[in-house]
């Protein structure tokens, strides 16, 4: 089995002006953190004899003959475009949090099964790399109306500020001493507020 685990978020400052439809007219800038919440995407072989070409498996599970018969967004698009042969087919995807908990976690999930497709594919991706890649589906393949913030704290991780104007994308990291770090730490807090239409990670929309 091969997983990988990418990072939820929270975002400070700046949230909108990471949309291309602002940053291309006006300088922009974001201010955010990955936080030790995440998104995991597992893969294991599916053999032959089990009567169905993929499995995944998340709020429902999908047993299917090809991509085309996919209901989940990402995963449909994902392997289309990116072929990782025979075998790796069988897929499950687990949350340290709900989804739509305003943390990121669709980006991370995009992020998480790209980074994971990669490595089926026995390719070296670096984090720019899996953040333009991971932008490039959600809003060109799947036309989704989102910012590029999420993708980049799935891709790099960490406390960064992203400064966007027009094509040019700048990551500053911010550095913090361990006591700074930790009073930040201390000062903060996180409160779920649960409503019935909340969703599990990788809901079909």
């Amino acid at each position: 089995m091969l997983s990988s685990r990418t990072p939820l978020r929270v975002s400070f400052f700046g949230g909108g002006t990471d949309y291309p439809e602002y940053f291309r007219h006006h300088p922009g800038a974001v201010l955010g953190t990955a936080i030790d919440k995440h998104v995991y995407i597992s893969a294991l072989r599916l053999e032959p004899f089990i009567g169905y070409g993929y499995r995944f498996s998340y709020r429902i599970n999908e047993e299917v003959h090809s991509l085309d018969e996919v209901q989940h967004p990402v995963f449909r698009e994902v392997l289309k475009s990116l072929d990782i042969g025979t075998g790796w087919r069988n897929f499950g995807v687990l949350s340290s949090l709900p989804a739509r908990s305003g943390l990121g976690s669709s980006s991370a999930f995009t992020a998480g099964l790209l980074k994971l497709v990669s490595h089926l594919r026995n390719e070296r991706w670096t984090r720019y790399d899996l953040a333009r890649t991971a932008i490039a589906f959600e809003r060109d393949v799947l036309r989704e109306n989102v910012g590029i913030q999420d993708q980049l704290h799935a891709a790099f991780g960490g406390l960064n500020r992203y400064d966007f104007h027009g094509d040019n994308l700048t990551i500053t990291p911010i550095r913090l001493t361990t006591s700074v770090r930790d009073a930040l730490n201390a000062s903060m807090y996180l409160v779920h507020m649960s409503t019935p239409e909340t969703k599990s990670i990788g809901t079909p929309e």
